[in-house]
């Protein structure tokens, strides 16, 4: 019932995140009575059914409308596939850490060889499927956050005996090279940078829409253009010029 409920308030939030889940409550739901079964399955549509009911009651769709927006425009799916591999190729350079969080978790969940975690690893494989086939996003890194924190779950749940000391010591090692070359983990303005076309990574701070502050296939640092914003400028107390006129009536 409780992991019914956990997987209904993960789709709820984004739905999507659906693929993340399911594999999961399935294999529970094999192991349960038929009540429990429904019980469960019940809890976690219960959510999504009441809002995609709203949903189409309200703003005349059962989906957001960047999923019209986006996939339903008439552009072939090949070059959904195409940008999607580009979107992947581009977080494993710009951001390798993200992706060898993700690969890691799930090779220590699949080492277990029991059944929840295996499910779970599904999940994350699935979403990353997905994500190559609505071709990425225009923001790095951003449509891999939710399976990397569902990779280190997995990690931090899964039992590390399986794993000799030297394949341990190869993965810390992997980690620590790689979060040494992400300026990021570092710096005070969280900056991942983006991969232009010459192969170079290139790192601007700022909000402007400059075509040139773009990456390939135009996808953006969300980090840098967030942090030049008012949130971040305020938790370090700093003031900018690009901070919005509501956030001084807010403090006045």
């Amino acid at each position: 019932m409780s992991l019914g409920v956990l997987a209904g308030l993960v789709m709820f939030n984004r739905l999507d995140h659906s693929l993340l889940v399911i594999p999961g409550l399935l294999a529970t739901a094999l192991r349960l009575q038929r009540r429990e079964i429904v019980r469960m399955l019940a809890a976690a549509g219960l959510p999504v059914v009441g809002w995609t009911i709203f949903s189409i009651i309200y703003y005349g769709f059962p989906f957001p409308n960047t999923f019209y927006a986006k996939q339903t425009a008439g552009i072939p799916r090949i070059e959904y596939l195409e940008r999607g591999l580009v979107y992947l190729m581009k977080t494993s350079i710009v951001d390798g850490l993200t992706l060898l969080g993700i690969v890691i978790g799930v090779v220590i969940a699949l080492w277990q060889r029991q059944p929840a975690p295996i499910s779970a690893s599904l999940g994350i494989a699935l979403y990353l499927v997905y994500v190559v086939w609505i071709g990425g996003d225009f923001m790095g890194g951003r449509m891999f956050s939710a399976p990397l924190v569902s990779a280190m779950t997995l990690l931090a749940l899964g039992k590390a005996a399986p794993l000799s000391v030297v394949n341990w010591t190869f993965f810390l090692a992997l980690s620590l090279v790689f979060s040494m070359s992400r300026p990021y983990l570092f710096s005070r303005v969280p900056m991942r940078g983006v991969y232009t076309e010459h192969g170079k990574i290139k790192y601007i701070l700022g909000s402007c829409f400059n075509p040139e502050d773009f990456g390939i296939n135009y996808i953006a640092d969300g980090r840098s253009f967030h942090a030049s914003m008012w949130l971040f400028p305020g938790l370090i107390y700093q003031e900018r010029q690009e901070s919005f006129e509501w956030k001084k009536c807010g403090k006045s």
